[in-house]
Parts: structure tokens; sequence; C-alpha cells
């Protein structure tokens, strides 16, 4: 599971928080098998749930890091 959580600029509390869980062989082949999480920041209400979508779409660009996009990694350093 990766979990981001999104600010305002300003905020103390996330806008919204978004996770990305992988799921059983077979669960999805198209997505790798991840499935797409959106949830209000305030109260983890949850907003939206998929397997293909918005979320899907700009992922596929990172088909060959398991669609996880690496730039994170750049922050480790």
């Amino acid at each position: 599971m990766i979990v981001r959580e999104k600010y305002s600029v300003l905020g103390t509390v996330p806008e919204t928080v978004i996770a990305m869980v992988k799921r059983e062989s077979g669960f999805n082949a198209a997505t790798g098998d991840w499935e797409f999480l959106v949830f209000n920041g305030l109260d983890l209400a949850l907003q939206s749930r998929e397997s293909v979508g918005s979320c899907a779409t700009c992922h596929a660009r990172a088909k060959d890091t398991d669609w996880t996009f690496r730039t994170y990694m750049n922050f480790l350093r």
C-alpha cells in the first residue's frame, strides 16, 4: 500500500488522502493489480474507489516501475 497526503499551501490537515493498494494477482491485469482510493483529508471519508479511470490512466505512464512514480526517491537522499 502506498499512501500520499495532499496539503494546501498553509494547511495542517490534508485536503485529500490518496492510496494505492496492490491486490491479489488477477484483480485487474490492466492496472498491474492496483486499486486506487481517494479519501477526504478531514475525516477520511471515501470519495472514490477505482481500478480503472483517471488514476489508472495517469499511472499507466509508470508501468515499467509497477505503476508507481519514483520521484519521491529524490526526497530521501
